[in-house]
């Protein structure tokens, strides 16, 4: 019998990951361990060399390290992340933020979207899902203001995570002094499946409610669509989402596996051509290997958090709860920035494309 050795040599010049993940695929029941691990390994050794400077070993290497850590329960000896720690997380954001495809251009799009709700009204309520440290939100306020027709403007923050809920807090309140309108700061310090709307509900304000990259968060279906229902109770003028479009929900690890590296591997090909340094790029390649860490090494799914689902499985929730959707104020036309060609999709989102993986899609809904 020919072993995972003989396919995958240590010296191998190029390592292709994706074939080595199909062949895991068929090596996950019990019996096949000796043959998964020896597998994993020689993978895990031939991306070592050289993943600084090549995506598909950087990728290799991250999932092969996660899927041992998986199997041997204990992890491997090295640290997967240690190359990351030089790098400032600041850093990582800031490009994130104002250079990466996904992120920025996503982000603006709903940005737009939601001040061109706000012009409608004299007064607002934002909700937003998943706040972290207000930085969307101050982009928002930026742009709106001067709105002339803006009187009152609420913004109610929803994070579970406390230090990042009084830096966001602190970053709106700064701007009462810079608006035209009354601007308010609600805290909620909540996980949104926990969330009673009916009590955060401000009674005669527009309701704009806003998810980015937020409720692939909430770990069953269920929680998902009721919340998705209680979003649709508040009869907002608009409810805007950012989600990655790939099935990191199921359970089928095989799957699970393969679906990661068409994903990730679109993320890495598209931070390969930003204009950062390459140790930028590596500590941006990592930065995502974290939620590979989530979606890989975990063994009882009910721990993992980056629950990820097709585009399919939002619009199913929204259409359900009585939302339609519409691309129209998100964007006309396509677009492409860095090899990512952003385009609207008959089905009523906007999707991200590197390649043939749409890696990303964004859905304003009411």
């Amino acid at each position: 019998m020919q072993t995972a050795t003989t396919h995958f040599s240590k010296s191998a010049k190029n390592c292709n990951v994706k074939n080595q993940l199909l062949k895991l695929g068929q090596l996950l029941a019990p019996h096949h361990y000796l043959e998964r691990n020896e597998l994993l390994n020689d993978m895990l050794n031939a991306c070592s060399e050289g993943k600084e400077t090549d995506s598909e070993k950087m990728l290799g290497y991250l999932m092969a390290g996660n899927l041992l850590s998986r199997f041997s329960g204990t992890g491997i000896t090295e640290n997967l992340y240690d190359t990351a720690d030089g790098v400032s997380q600041i850093r990582l954001f800031d490009i994130l933020i104002h250079q990466f495809p996904f992120v920025k251009y996503s982000q603006e799009m709903t940005n737009k979207a939601i001040v061109n709700v706000l012009k409608q009204h004299e007064e607002a309520c934002i909700i937003d899902i998943g706040i972290g440290l207000g930085t969307q939100m101050v982009h928002v306020l930026e742009k709106a203001a001067e709105l002339p027709n803006l009187r009152k403007l609420t913004i109610i923050g929803i994070e579970p995570f406390a230090n990042a809920l009084r830096t966001a807090g602190d970053r709106i309140n700064a701007y009462k002094s810079q608006v035209d309108f009354e601007l308010k700061f609600v805290p909620v310090a909540e996980y949104i499946e926990y969330t009673d709307f009916k009590k955060i509900r401000i009674e005669g304000a527009a309701c704009i409610v806003n998810a980015s990259l937020a409720l692939h968060h909430i770990k069953t279906d269920a929680d998902r669509s009721r919340v998705i229902a209680d979003i649709k109770a508040l009869q907002p003028a608009a409810f805007l989402l950012i989600e990655p479009n790939v099935n990191h929900f199921t359970n089928d690890l095989a799957a699970r596996v393969v679906n990661s590296y068409e994903h990730f591997i679109a993320l890495f090909h598209v931070i390969d051509r930003l204009d950062a340094s390459d140790d930028d790029k590596n500590g941006l390649k990592l930065f995502f290997g974290r939620e590979l860490e989530d979606i890989l090494s975990k063994a009882n799914d009910e721990e993992r958090f980056e629950k990820h689902e097709p585009v399919s499985a939002w619009l199913h929730r929204l259409k359900k709860a009585g939302f339609v959707t519409a691309t129209s104020p998100l964007v006309t036309g396509a677009t492409e920035v860095l090899g990512v060609t952003v385009q609207p999709f008959e089905k009523g989102y906007v999707g991200f494309t590197e390649r043939s993986e749409t890696a990303l899609a964004v859905i304003f809904a009411s």
